[in-house]
């Protein structure tokens, strides 16, 4: 059989695929569509491991934004859970301060995260799994630790001395206060709680619970 072009880079599946940007999440979408998941179980599977292995990318301190198809309807919804800014972030609150520009890094420049509701809302409208279950790899995956990879240790070398000024930041990624080298074992026992009671609770846990208390503290 010959194959011309674009074609011959094709890829099919007989029973689903799942695409992830790392090894660890792609295994376990796929796994979860062998456990009898749906596409939208492997998908948050995937997006709680990589809240875990892709820290500087994922996570629930981030936003979220898909499209989902139904076959059965023929219908796609599509989700843009883009953070807002927190309730006290305005106009009148920045140009009384000190500052002159936009704070590029620190709580100043965070918005109130959009990930956590994607997630709850796509578990319950699309998964058939709770999220307890589709977070379940992650919280294992945070708890045990995962294998530095050269991306993730350039990464973190790239910002150290950012992740310094910042005690927490620190301690995590920068265990003994170095940077950890491609092959150390990276483990997030606090991440493993928080997915945990996220799981648990859902966004009112994360935008109304325990959480947010503690946080506002």
């Amino acid at each position: 059989m010959k194959f011309h072009g674009r074609f011959h880079h094709a890829t099919l599946g007989k029973y689903g695929m799942v695409a992830a940007a790392h090894p660890l999440a792609a295994l376990e979408g796929v796994k979860a569509l062998q456990e009898g998941g749906n596409a939208m179980d492997a998908c948050l599977t995937m997006a709680g491991v990589t809240s875990v292995v892709l820290p500087d990318m994922c996570g629930l301190g981030g936003d979220a934004f898909f499209l989902y198809y139904d076959k059965r309807s023929g219908t796609v919804t599509g989700v843009g859970s883009s953070g807002t800014a927190g309730d006290a972030a305005t106009i009148e609150h920045f140009a009384s301060s000190a500052l002159n520009l936009m704070p590029q890094e620190g709580i100043l420049s965070v918005a109130v995260p959009g990930a956590p509701l994607a997630f709850s809302e796509a578990a319950m409208r699309f998964g058939t799994w709770k999220l307890e279950r589709a977070f379940a790899p992650a919280i294992r995956i945070a708890q045990e630790g995962f294998v530095i990879s050269p991306l993730l240790h350039h990464n973190i070398r790239e910002q150290a001395e950012k992740l310094r000024r910042y005690g927490e930041g620190a301690r995590v990624f920068l265990p003994g206060g170095k940077v950890p080298a491609v092959g150390e074992i990276l483990y997030q026992p606090d991440l493993a709680k928080t997915l945990t009671e996220f799981a648990a609770g859902g966004s009112t846990w994360f935008y109304d619970g325990p959480f947010a208390a503690g946080f506002y503290q």
